[in-house]
């Protein structure tokens, strides 16, 4: 009776554990068809900014289509638009509140950069490099998927990446980036996310 019992306790785990293994790996698998190859979306987020000296948070709003173009808005405290920073077709600008006097910069310095703040750039990295991770994780809104990416290059101060999806709407909830030592160097929290907006050409221009 007893060994019978013992089957059917270890039969009954086997069960679970397979159950819960579907379950990640069904999310990660529907994370991975919706965010892998990106056609466009849009985004508000609240960005906090970490240095040895300062701790500074802005609320920025992306706008992002493929293959990149990419735009950021910064939010001023009234709600109107600050400067802007737009990167499409290989080259960038800098646009001033007021809309004139706009600055071209460095594309490939912008280019460089850009993976820090933008999703389809983690996703990019995610699925193409070794030494990726996932793992389950949660606070008091729900359970998360989170996703880690070893940054390339031989910056110290942006070497690696966490990013928590939220289980129940595969939305993103926050991007981390850490320097080497694991501290949080930049902060990003989804306030808003929105997947495949459609975006006209006057957005990136």
């Amino acid at each position: 009776m007893l060994k019978k019992y013992i089957s059917a306790a270890l039969a009954l785990a086997a069960v679970v554990l397979f159950a819960v293994s579907c379950g990640k790996n069904s999310n990660a698998g529907k994370i991975r068809k919706l965010y892998e190859n990106i056609e466009s979306y849009t985004a508000e987020i609240s960005v906090t900014v970490n240095s040895n000296r300062t701790s500074k948070t802005y609320s920025i709003f992306q706008y992002y289509r493929s293959p990149d173009s990419y735009r950021e808005d910064m939010i001023l405290p009234d709600g109107g638009i600050g400067a802007r920073y737009i990167f499409a077709n290989g080259s960038a600008a800098l646009i001033p509140p007021n809309g004139s006097g706009a600055v071209t910069l460095d594309g490939g310095r912008l280019a460089e950069n850009k993976n820090f703040m933008f999703l389809p750039d983690f996703f990019a990295g995610y699925y193409n490099s070794q030494g990726t991770k996932i793992t389950a994780g949660g606070d008091l809104s729900g359970s998360m998927t989170v996703l880690e990416l070893p940054l390339s290059g031989n910056n110290v101060h942006r070497f690696y990446q966490k990013l928590w999806m939220d289980d129940k709407t595969c939305l993103p909830v926050k991007l981390e980036t850490y320097d080497i030592n694991m501290n949080p160097m930049i902060t990003a929290v989804y306030k808003e996310f929105k997947l495949n907006e459609k975006l006209n050409d006057s957005i990136f221009e």
